[in-house]
C-alpha cells in the first residue's frame, strides 16, 4: 500500500477540492476581446458533465455488451445498468443541447449593448434600456423581458452569465431594487 487509509482519503480530499477550485476559478469569469466586447460561454461545469457523463455511458455500455455478470442476480444487475445507462445518456443529451444553445446564442456585451443571436441565425444588438424584467426561474434559467414582449432565456451556470447580470444591475437599478 502506497499510503494508509487515513492519509489516502484526505489526499483524495484535497484533490477533489483542488479541481473543485479551480474549475469554480475558470467559470467565473470571461476576458474582453479586442474591440471590448464580454462574451458568456459554456461553463467547464457544462464541459465536465459532458466529457464525463458520455465517458460514464460508454463504460457502462462496455460492461453491459461485453462483461455482463456472473452472480445469481445477474439479470436484475443487467436490468439497474440498462436504466443507468438511459439516466446518464439523457443526462449528456441534455447536457450536449445545453452547450450547444449556449453557442448558438453567442452572447456578448459591452458597456450598455449587448448582442445574441436567435434560432435561425438572425443576429439582434439590443440596450439594457429596454430591458423590463430579469428574473431567474426555478430551473436555474435568466429570463430576460424586454419592451416589445421578447423574452430571452440564459442559462445562469454559463461562464460570464453572472457578471453580464452584475452589468445590467450596475446600469439598470430600477430592475433590482434589492440588489446590494
Amino acid at each position: 500500500m502506497l499510503l494508509e487509509p487515513p492519509y489516502r482519503y484526505l489526499l483524495i480530499m484535497a484533490v477533489t477540492g483542488s479541481i473543485l477550485s479551480l474549475l469554480g476559478f475558470l467559470g467565473y469569469r470571461t476576458r474582453p476581446d479586442t474591440k471590448g466586447w464580454r462574451r458568456v460561454v459554456p461553463s467547464p461545469m457544462h464541459w465536465t458533465g459532458l466529457c464525463l457523463g458520455s465517458g460514464m455511458v460508454l463504460l457502462f455500455l462496455y460492461i453491459r455488451l461485453f462483461v455482463g455478470s456472473a452472480r445469481s442476480d445477474a439479470q436484475n444487475q443487467m436490468t439497474i445498468l440498462t436504466g443507468l445507462i438511459v439516466a446518464f445518456a439523457i443526462g449528456v443529451a441534455i447536457c450536449g443541447w445545453t452547450v450547444v444553445r449556449i453557442r448558438g446564442m453567442a452572447l456578448e456585451w459591452r458597456g450598455d449593448a449587448f448582442a445574441y443571436s436567435k434560432p435561425g441565425g438572425v443576429r439582434l444588438t439590443r440596450s439594457m434600456n429596454e430591458l423590463t424584467e430579469v428574473r431567474a426561474s426555478m430551473l436555474g434559467w435568466l429570463i430576460l423581458n424586454f419592451e416589445d414582449g421578447e423574452v430571452l432565456k440564459l442559462d445562469s451556470n454559463a461562464r460570464g452569465s453572472e457578471e453580464f447580470v452584475r452589468s445590467i444591475i450596475e446600469r439598470r437599478r430600477d430592475l433590482f431594487p434589492n440588489a446590494p
